[in-house]
């Protein structure tokens, strides 16, 4: 992009100028003026003037506001970036930041008028002294100008009067008031010089049309004044600010809240700049329908008078700028500010009319003369304007299009102008054109731009079925958008070709002598450029771009042999010698192309007289993989040998299976203890010749770095015996490798203890003579067959390449003595005896189900585990184990991987069969005693437990030295439960009455107490806990009333009582008063109930009305009733 304007490919942005935030001003990015033009830097074009003679009145404040302008600048640093070439979209919306100081000049718009009393601007074709005067299209310096020098809107931050804090009262209110008024009186003042200095600033932009929007600086304090308001308003309007976006005020805040109100700024001034720029792009599109058709003509006469036939004939006459040209020019500078604007698709349209006018002017040779200056700036700028807002199409077909477009338009163009594809110069351009291209999308992608991914490919009609023979894409490959390696790539090309172009236009100039070839226009700056290095550059950006992946690799791969290939065209074989010295062998899975580059470098090494990496790599090109004369490397490498010897072993590394020779290993055994000898065998082979080569010896090395030296001399079946676990081996075998022939060492070999793994890690083929030594790593691969003078044959074993080394294990016996029942809770032992050859670790785990068990053993004691340290020989170890609960016990005595488990039953020692029977207030309970396993148990007492037991009939009875054998039978005499009261149930079975009895297995072993579970004693539940009884009168009177009282009790200990009476209807009695009541009985109360009746049915013995007790919604309660005697 270096022969590109910048300033034609940058996107540009509304440009804002901010003064008044003191010094560290950035400077303003410009680019240098064209060669040859002596106005450009005249000071009505330059960049403004960053520093005025007088400098800047700065505010002098507290520490705070200097602050405050510090974090502004370091907030507006971001946008004062360079123009870029591509935008995120989350950038479009800001303006390019400029600081400047205040009084900053801004470029003049009109010069100084011409002869013909007209006044145009500085950089006009029409203005004499202009760098595009007479007939100049557009110059970078124009949209340097635009882009760096004329702003859209103006800031300025200035700093609000404020008085200064009263060191004091004064001592009277005479003083006091007049105190205030001089404050009022210097307020006043600096206002008035603070809009003095505004509206001059205002007037000194306005001429520009450029919006002029103030932000005034002030204390917290002085915000908070009452009559801030009327302040602003009146500075406001005295300055002549317009009424939106033209004063802001700023207090001095954290750093962290700034962003936002520079956000805030830039919202607020995005419209004013956005019409500004629009006013500018009117006023091109006026001027563009304005061009008169004969301008050129007009415009033929000199300011001295004198006609352009007059010129023309003394030889001085150039064209002026014609209609074409003016309205190229006004194309490019609308579409300029639409793209200011951003309405990227009304500047691509005017971009498009700036191309098209362009290529009309280039079909003319008259209007645009081939090889001259302004053809040349026209060419750029049409490059420039094809190439500009592609990369905001968004899609490749629409970016690639009027990219090759262009290209092919110039190319038919090219021709007629005598550099059609046969000349170097039409090369030199197409080259340009994707260099250019992949700069612009690398720089794009620098920023945030995504290469669109590719399109997937789709079945040609919906009826073909889905096979990946006939997924096709219908999308032309010239219109997808490549990654920016692709475009440097096809630069390179382009140069290369460009090169074989002027290297046949050189050759052909030193047949013929042709004087008219060598003053053929560039011909003589071509000779002063290297091509070589052009297309070095380009390759090497396309391997750096190329990518992560398979793809990636190959496209570095390759530019890299283009790369070395262009040095050894060049003759640069130094250069190609370190080049290819890094590069080979970073790609081995690229075999192909890794020989030319191979091939490349030894062209360089035996030109440079790199003798040692010469013989290197004909040792690497003699493997079978290489097509070439090998007995004239051979020849090559014996010669190399005759001279003086290197200092140190050559070494050449060569990767598995493109080796020297063909080379297998392998072990008959896939995994071994430590120690155990191990058969293995290695296999070299060849099947080219390499009998002349000077082999001295053969090596192959274990991964425990022992080796294996043979020297020539011997058989071609070779057995080098035990190696046993320590030390080398030498021997002599047949060491000349004709094509076919075969080399076959067989031996023995064991793995040290500290071995994880065994193989043939390497073998090392010697070559060498009069001091020369040629170290010739190979890598083995797997043996496929065992080989012996007899044949070959598979193992039923199978081969290895490598042995899993193990340690070696002790040979180890377990013997266990246990009883095969135990009792719960009894102390048991189990006896091991191991017998070990050497010193190891017992493992004794024990578990009752799901459940760790208590191991002990002499003074140790642990839960589930124990370890045990045993020293070599025979040795008897007794634990003694637990077990609370029946159940499986396992016990699990591991040494190694030698294990013996001893499985227990845990069984109860008695198995019992209670019974209960309630007979009225007593229960009668008995439980029937077996015996739970079969070792006899001496019982000692038997007792009863349990709190809730007021009375049995065991007592104290012991069975002192007696044996309970099997069947016998304890049975429970009845058990008397007296309680003055009632009591309810309990659900739980604390007073449940046990049996206790002590026993023991072994007269010598401590006791062992069993507890058992009787039945809960319970007494009946009753159905109600309330009774009733009546008490009535011996006689009554007919139809006389009399009483029935009603006795209701509540049995309950503790809860109260609801009963319902209720009585019945009778033939012979009437209830004189209620016959239903509803009573609260307290816990072992009794309530007492009057019911009134009269008799009238007759007299004689009459069974009085039924009635009924409830309690709640329970049952009923009986209520006996009798005759009573009525008396008349």
């Amino acid at each position: 992009m270096n022969s590109y304007p910048p300033e034609f490919l940058a996107h540009p942005q509304p440009l804002m100028f901010v003064a008044g935030l003191g010094s560290d001003p950035a400077p303003t990015p410009s680019s240098p003026p064209p060669s040859g033009s002596s106005s450009a830097t005249s000071p009505r074009t330059q960049s403004p003037v960053k520093q005025s003679a007088t400098p800047e009145r700065q505010p002098t404040g507290d520490g705070e506001f200097d602050t405050l302008l510090s974090d502004l600048r370091q907030t507006l640093r971001p946008y004062q970036h360079p123009a870029r070439v591509w935008l995120p979209p989350s950038e479009r919306r800001q303006f390019r930041v400029e600081l400047v100081d205040r009084n900053v000049q801004l470029p003049a718009r009109k010069a100084a008028p011409g002869a013909d009393g007209r006044s145009h601007s500085p950089l006009s074709p029409l203005t004499p002294g202009s760098p595009m005067s007479p007939d100049g299209l557009i110059a970078p310096v124009w949209v340097r100008k635009h882009a760096e020098s004329v702003p859209a809107v103006f800031v300025s931050f200035m700093r609000l009067y404020e008085p200064p804090s009263p060191h004091g009262s004064a001592g009277s209110p005479l003083g006091q008031d007049m105190m205030a008024e001089a404050e009022r009186q210097a307020e006043r003042q600096a206002d008035e010089n603070l809009v003095s200095e505004i509206a001059e600033l205002r007037k000194r932009l306005a001429e520009r049309g450029v919006k002029l929007t103030v932000v005034l600086i002030a204390s917290a304090q002085t915000l908070d004044s009452p009559g801030l308001d009327s302040r602003l308003s009146n500075l406001r309007r005295s300055a002549g600010l317009g009424a939106k976006g033209s004063l802001f005020v700023l207090t001095p805040v954290p750093a962290a809240e700034l962003p936002d109100f520079v956000r805030s700024l830039q919202d607020a001034l995005w419209e004013p700049a956005l019409e500004y720029y629009a006013a500018h792009g009117k006023r091109v599109r006026q001027k563009r329908g304005r061009v008169p058709a004969n301008i050129g003509e007009r415009g033929g006469r000199s300011r001295s008078g004198s006609s352009a036939a007059a010129r023309a004939r003394s030889g001085s006459f150039i064209r002026p700028l014609g209609q074409q040209g003016w309205i190229v020019r006004y194309d490019f500078k609308a579409g300029w500010f639409a793209e200011c604007r951003g309405e990227l698709d009304l500047a691509r349209r005017h971009y498009e009319d700036c191309w098209n006018e362009l290529a009309r002017m280039f079909g003319s040779t008259t209007m645009l003369p081939p090889r001259t200056k302004r053809w040349a700036e026209a060419k750029v700028l049409a490059d420039c304007v094809a190439i500009k807002l592609l990369l905001y199409e968004g899609s490749g077909s629409r970016v690639m299009v009027p990219f090759f477009v262009h290209v092919r338009r110039f190319a038919d163009l090219s021709r007629g102008w005598g550099i059609g594809e046969e000349t170097f110069e039409f090369w030199s351009w197409v080259a340009r054109q994707y260099r250019l291209f992949g700069e612009v999308l690398e720089l794009a992608i620098r920023h945030g731009f995504r290469v669109p991914p590719l399109p997937l490919p789709q079945m040609s009609t919906p009826t073909v079925p889905p096979t990946p023979e006939v997924l096709v894409s219908t999308v032309n490959p010239l219109h997808l958008l490549h990654p920016p390696a692709y475009y440097f790539y096809a630069a390179a090309t382009c140069t290369m070709e460009r090169k074989a172009r002027f290297d046949a236009a050189l050759a052909a100039e030193q047949e013929t002598g042709s004087v008219a070839l060598a003053g053929a226009p560039g011909f003589a700056n071509e000779k002063g450029v290297d091509h070589s290095a052009l297309i070095i550059d380009l390759l090497t950006k396309a391997a750096a771009l190329g990518g992560p992946g398979a793809a990636g690799a190959g496209l570095e791969l390759y530019d890299a042999y283009r790369v070395a290939d262009t040095y050894v065209q060049s003759g640069k074989y130094e250069e190609g010698a370190r080049y290819l010295a890094d590069i080979v062998g970073k790609f081995p899975a690229w075999g192909p192309i890794t020989r030319e580059l191979q091939a490349l470098q030894l062209q360089c090494v035996r030109e440079t007289g790199d003798k040692e990496t010469n013989a290197a790599l004909v040792v690497q090109m003699l493997a079978p993989g290489w097509f070439r004369n090998r007995a004239k490397l051979v020849k090559e490498l014996n010669t190399l040998m005759e001279g003086t010897a290197p200092a140190d072993p050559i070494v050449v590394d060569m990767p598995q299976g493109e080796g020297l020779l063909e080379t297998r290993a392998g072990f008959r055994m896939a995994e071994a203890q430590a120690g155990t000898p191990l058969a293995f065998q290695v296999q070299i082979g060849s099947s080219v010749d390499l009998a002349d080569l000077p082999v001295t010896s053969l090596k192959f090395v274990f991964s425990d770095e022992r080796e294996v030296t043979l020297s020539p001399g011997g058989d071609a079946f070779v057995d080098v015996g035990d190696l046993g676990t320590s030390g080398n081996k030498s021997g002599k075998a047949a060491l000349k490798f004709g094509e076919g022939s075969r080399l076959v060492v067989s031996g023995k070999i064991s793995a040290a203890e500290d071995a994880d793994s065994f193989e043939v890690s390497d073998l090392i083929l010697c070559i060498g003579t009069n001091g020369w030594t040629i170290d010739v790593g190979l890598k083995p691969e797997p043996l496929t067959a065992w080989t012996t003078k007899a044949g070959s044959y598979a193992p039923a074993t199978g081969l290895h390449s490598a042995v899993e080394i193990t340690p070696r294990l002790p040979s180890v016996d377990i013997a266990l003595s246990h009883p095969s029942t135990a009792y719960v809770g009894e102390d048991f032992p189990v006896s091991a005896t191991v017998t070990a050859d050497a010193a190891a670790q017992l493992v004794v785990t024990a578990a009752c189900g799901e459940d760790a068990l208590r191991l002990s053993h002499g003074g140790d004691s642990a839960d589930g585990r124990l370890v045990l340290d045993l020293k070599a020989g025979e040795s008897t170890e007794v634990f003694r184990i637990v077990s609370p609960r029946p159940g499986e016990c396992r016990l699990t005595f591991a040494v190694g991987d030698a294990t013996e488990t001893a499985i227990l039953a845990i069984v109860p020692p008695f198995r019992v069969s209670p019974s209960m029977k309630n007979i009225g207030s007593q229960a009668i309970v008995s439980a029937a005693l077996k015996l739970g396993g079969q070792r006899a148990v001496q019982v000692k007492a038997i007792t009863a437990l349990g709190e809730g037991k007021v009375d049995d009939s065991l007592g104290a009875e012991t069975f002192p030295h007696s044996k309970v054998v099997p069947g016998l039978k304890v049975v429970w005499r009845p058990v008397s439960e007296t309680s003055p009261e009632r009591r309810e149930p309990s659900s739980s079975s604390d007073d449940s009455p046990f049996l206790s009895n002590p026993s023991k297995s072994n007269p010598a072993e401590t006791d062992i107490t069993t507890v058992i579970a009787l039945p809960p004693i319970h007494a009946p539940q009753p159905d109600s806990f309330l009774t009733a009884e009546v008490n009535q009168p011996a006689s009554v009177r007919l139809n006389e009333p009399f009483t029935l009282k009603l006795n209701v009790r509540n049995s309950h200990p503790t809860e109260s009582v609801w009963g319902i009476v209720s009585g019945e209807t009778s033939e012979h009695f009437v209830w004189s008063g209620p016959r239903g009541v509803r009573v609260a009985v307290e816990p072992k109360q009794t309530e007492d109930i009057e019911l009134r009746l009269v008799a009238v049915g007759g007299v004689g013995t009459l069974a009085w009305p039924g009635i009924s007790v409830r309690e709640g919604d329970g049952e009923e309660v009986e209520v006996r009733r009798s005759g009573i005697v009525v008396l008349p």
